[in-house]
């Protein structure tokens, strides 16, 4: 219980050390590297779906049938190490533990899957969730990991996690056919890294309101309709792929966050911007910086259409728009060579 608490401590201090460097490093030489993640060296139990006949206490020789039994059977720190099969079952990761597929393109779960503990981590699933649930992957607790797993939701949410929760960290996903958003994050210091979402039929990354200080980083997002909806401020939006998204390829509702050096290549619209005026009265804005653009033709200026906006009359009053423009005032000429470009 102490190393784990002491695990999640160092997952924290890592991520809000990003953050700081991320502040006082110039733009030019910043290199973006992963913090270091708690790890699980406690026992490891099995869980094999082919032990028909028992018995089941865990060990290699007599795996569990069910993941839930090993995960019952766990404490924190310990690892559930899960056979390639299929797997028919809700589960509820209430232990600081690892659940780990054998081959994610084989060891398939069929539900949905909620991380209820701090720290706990799923990793190397197919994951394949019905109508019957929101999300195929929900947080509810910090520190969690969502690693290295596909994600093919068929109702609304490929990935959630519940609001104001902080230091999520979400790599090396693949999402598709979300019936909403590919991945629906909430709260502070989240890390979204080197994802694939495609084709869903909402925002392929939405950060919410009141949700700051997050960064996604190279992803690629591809096929959905706003490909990263920002909602709110002091995020980064760094090195991703943002590909042939049908309305917007990156929408910011709010200001102060950073969007560098993405490629957006073939979107309906590139970006967008809103600025509550109320909100911004001092002309606050968000930084665009060395972003490739497929529509600029060689200019050393971007601009970026948006609008302000606030109300006569407030609360019920009528909304009064009005166009502005941000610049990105050094674009790309070239795209940047991000693993998994299109």
């Amino acid at each position: 219980m102490q190393t784990t608490s002491i695990l999640r401590k160092c997952l924290a201090v890592g991520i809000i050390l990003l953050f700081i460097g991320t502040a006082i490093i110039p733009s030019s030489g910043q290199n973006i590297e992963k913090q270091s993640l708690p790890t699980f060296t406690g026992k490891t139990k099995y869980v094999n779906c082919n032990n028909t006949q028992g018995p089941w206490d865990g060990t290699l020789e007599h795996p569990f049938q069910a993941i839930q039994d090993g995960i019952n059977a766990s404490l924190d720190g310990d690892i559930v190490f899960v056979f390639s099969g299929n797997y028919s079952q809700v589960i509820d990761v209430n232990r600081s533990i690892e659940v780990l597929g054998e081959e994610r393109g084989s060891t398939i779960i069929n539900g949905r899957v909620t991380l209820a503990k701090n720290g706990a981590k799923i990793s190397g699933f197919t994951i394949l969730n019905s109508a019957v649930y929101n999300s195929a992957v929900h947080a509810e607790r910090k520190y969690c990991i969502i690693e290295n797993n596909i994600i093919v939701s068929r109702f609304y949410w490929g990935i959630d996690n519940t609001q104001a929760l902080s230091f999520l960290y979400v790599a090396n996903n693949t999402v598709s056919f979300a019936g909403g958003e590919g991945m629906y994050i909430w709260g502070t210091f989240n890390i979204i890294r080197n994802n694939k979402i495609q084709n869903v039929s909402g925002d392929g990354i939405l950060i919410d309101s009141n949700s700051r200080l997050n960064s996604v980083e190279y992803n690629n997002v591809s096929d959905c309709v706003y490909g990263i909806y920002v909602g709110s401020q002091f995020n980064r939006i760094v090195r991703n792929n943002l590909y042939h998204n049908h309305y917007i390829g990156i929408y910011c509702q709010d200001t102060r966050n950073i969007i560098k050096e993405n490629n957006f290549i073939k979107n309906t619209l590139n970006a967008d911007f809103s600025i509550n005026l109320v909100l911004n009265f001092f002309g606050t804005r968000n930084i665009w910086r060395g972003n490739y653009w497929d529509d600029n033709k060689g200019h050393k200026i971007y601009p970026i259409k948006g609008h302000w906006y606030t109300w006569v009359g407030w609360p019920y009053g009528d909304e009064i728009v009005l166009p502005w423009v941000n610049f990105d005032w050094h674009p790309a000429q070239e795209p940047y060579d991000i693993p998994g470009m299109s």
